[in-house]
């Protein structure tokens, strides 16, 4: 997990509109896209403000769309926003598009793993830990 500001506070984590970085390594022998989808999805969905724009909707389509394919052990998933350039997702290096201009989507994902109703409690804790501040 980077921040550029540095911080691990969870508020700044999820609200700030910086440049940020996380990295995932999946663990399991091999985890079908569908299942990864399908999670993020419905975790997306608990999270979406009131009204989303059409903008949003579809950068979640985008995002939801990259995970189209089995994840194998080992395999690298990277989370980057970059300000003023966007939100993307590489996978094992490879580039998978970009998916949004906006922090929106980005604060979207973060929110899926740092809430304090997110998906990954377990997640959450281990990379809060390993934060560098």
């Amino acid at each position: 997990m980077y921040t550029k500001s540095g911080s691990c506070e969870l508020e700044n984590i999820i609200e700030k509109d910086e440049s940020k970085y996380m990295k995932l390594v999946i663990m399991l022998p091999e985890v079908p896209g569908k299942m990864i989808s399908n999670a993020l999805k419905e975790s997306i969905e608990k999270n979406l403000p009131d009204n989303p724009s059409p903008e949003l909707l579809s950068s979640i389509d985008s995002f939801l769309g990259i995970f189209n394919f089995p994840l194998k052990k080992d395999a690298v998933v990277e989370f980057n926003y970059l300000k003023d350039l966007g939100f993307f997702v590489t996978v094992d290096g490879e580039k998978k598009g970009e998916v949004s201009k906006s922090y929106d989507l980005a604060r979207l994902v973060w929110n899926n793993y740092f809430a304090e109703d997110s998906c990954c409690s377990g997640l959450r804790k281990t990379i809060l830990e390993m934060c560098p501040e």
